[in-house]
């Protein structure tokens, strides 16, 4: 009788324990979406499947590229030791039969990059991208120390073969000195209405210093522009929908981190954190002002990795481009939870929002199944913009996203 009930008890144990352990999965619950979504309307679906044709990663030995023979841009990734010693990167680009062409980059100007201020003549130059939008410039151009984003754009078909490039070089134009080059990829443009998303998506003033991306194996990766390249950018990479946001709608963006620094599990304890991750974010908003100065006009749900929690607030101009208001204010622990991504696994974000509530459920996505890994609701008093604006996700500091789908209801 002894055995019989202690094993009864072992066995009552391991039942509880597998019960604390899986309770918040999907094996026991439903999911937000599964719970409300036949409350609402499909609106937007998007698992970014469509676009391979749309833009072109070089990474192998010979890339047909037959599709922008006659005009493109090409993007990539430098990393500059001394910025004072390149005048300007060009691009070589070498076709199977020995043929090159060179597309021109941008001047280097040698000023003290302390000179470069924003909204004034200064002697940095500014770009202008191949884009019909009422916003096209870069402005202030320059190159600094460390990873650079670089661009090329040509409206006129090279000399070339695109349909057999075999090799491509950055080299500065000066002193013949070659660049290893990342993350190298051809889009059909870089405008808000001519992307590599097929104008569906884009970033903030359709500009790429506010956000880079394209599309690989299914997946948009998402890469960002460093601050001490582009100044006003503040380290974002984000892309805007094309479609508006309704009053009322349910929201899931499933996603994967990379790329993010290592801090121990000893220091998030004793509340310290890694210099490499301040100001390291990970946005998903809705009614974003893309009109004004974007980030600053916005409703989200973020995960603040430096300090490791969830939140949701509400960021509104009190004048704009010079002073924002927050709901609730950054120092107030309300709106938020103790949480934070970790590299290399897969999340989804569900959204639902009625008027000025808003509900948040994160996913861990597994093999099996998924699990709830944390949840918070507010009710904002800041009343939301009269005007419908996109919805937004967003990388900000030592983080890269890839967004695997994203799917809006509304009613």
């Amino acid at each position: 009788m002894y055995t019989k009930t202690n094993a009864f008890l072992a066995l009552m144990l391991i039942v509880g324990i597998l019960f604390a352990l899986l309770k918040d999965t999907t094996l026991f619950i439903d999911t937000l979406f599964e719970r409300e979504g036949a409350l609402y309307q499909p609106y937007l679906s998007d698992s970014f499947d469509e676009y391979s044709g749309n833009s072109e990663v070089l990474d192998s030995g010979s890339e047909d590229l037959s599709r922008w023979q006659n005009s493109g841009s090409i993007t990539a990734f430098v990393d500059i030791l001394d910025w004072s010693k390149v005048r300007q990167v060009d691009l070589r680009l070498t076709d199977a039969a020995g043929r090159t062409a060179v597309l021109t980059g941008i001047e280097n100007i040698l000023a003290p990059r302390e000179e470069n201020d924003l909204k004034s003549n200064d002697a940095f130059l500014d770009y202008d991208f191949s884009c019909d939008q009422p916003v096209r410039t870069w402005e202030d151009f320059m190159l600094v120390n460390g990873t650079n984003f670089l661009f090329w754009e040509y409206g006129s078909a090279p000399p070339i073969d695109m349909s057999n490039i075999v090799s491509w070089a950055a080299f500065d134009a000066d002193g013949g000195e070659e660049f290893p080059l990342k993350d190298v990829v051809v889009h059909d443009g870089l405008c808000a209405s001519k992307n590599s998303l097929a104008g569906k998506w884009h970033s903030p003033n359709g500009l790429p210093q506010y956000g880079v991306w394209w599309t690989e194996g299914g997946l948009l990766i998402m890469k960002k522009v460093d601050q001490t390249q582009y100044p006003s950018n503040g380290d974002h990479t984000r892309i805007l929908s094309s479609a508006e946001t309704p009053q009322n709608f349910l929201m899931r963006v499933r996603f994967s981190v990379s790329d993010m620094p290592k801090i121990s599990w000893f220091s998030r304890r004793l509340g310290t954190t890694s210099p490499e991750l301040l100001n390291t974010f990970l946005r998903v908003a809705w009614d974003f002002d893309d009109e004004y100065d974007p980030g600053h006009d916005q409703t989200l749900v973020y995960n603040s990795l430096e300090y490791g929690y969830l939140g949701l607030q509400r960021v509104f101009p009190i004048v704009r481009y010079f002073q924002q208001g927050y709901e609730p204010h950054q120092n107030y622990e309300e709106a938020k939870t103790k949480f934070v991504f970790k590299n290399g696994r897969t999340y989804e974000v569900q959204i639902q929002v009625e008027g000025q509530h808003a509900l948040v459920e994160v996913y861990r996505i597994g093999k099996l199944f998924d699990t709830r890994t944390a949840a918070l609701s507010y009710t904002f008093i800041e009343a939301r913009p009269a005007t419908p604006y996109p919805f937004s996700i967003e990388a900000t500091g030592n983080i890269d996203i890839a967004v695997d789908e994203v799917e809006v209801r509304r009613k």
